[in-house]
């Protein structure tokens, strides 16, 4: 199996979330404009729906390879180890920048008007 279909395959698996993760990075992207801040949420979109393509699909495609290889298990242990670090660090990150985008505030001046706290 090359590594392309070992992408592809869970990627279809993976469809909702891409699909969600796609429709969030669209709607941040058509209100860009009145909230910059959104620009962290498009990019973790985008990390997120990366990561989660690659990692299933190293996770397909891996063993194979390893078994081709002809790897101890010791050695495969520690490949998927690293891998699930490194899609963890990703994952993290996408998830960090999701935050960031939704709970940044805005730029500008603060509306006028009652606060919500306020009672008002």
């Amino acid at each position: 199996m090359s590594f392309l279909e070992a992408v592809l395959w869970p990627a279809l698996g993976q469809f909702p979330v891409l699909a969600a993760w796609f429709t969030g990075a669209v709607l941040a992207a058509l209100h860009v404009r009145e909230r910059p801040a959104l620009r962290w949420a498009i990019a973790a979109f985008v990390i997120l729906g990366v990561t989660r393509v690659v990692g299933s699909g190293l996770t397909v495609w891996l063993p194979g390879y390893m078994a081709e290889q002809d790897l101890t298990a010791g050695m495969a242990l520690r490949m998927q180890g690293l891998v699930g670090v490194f899609v963890t660090v990703l994952e993290t990150v996408g998830w960090g920048c999701l935050l960031a985008g939704m709970f940044s505030r805005p730029a500008g001046p603060l509306p006028s008007g009652p606060s919500p706290r306020a009672g008002g």
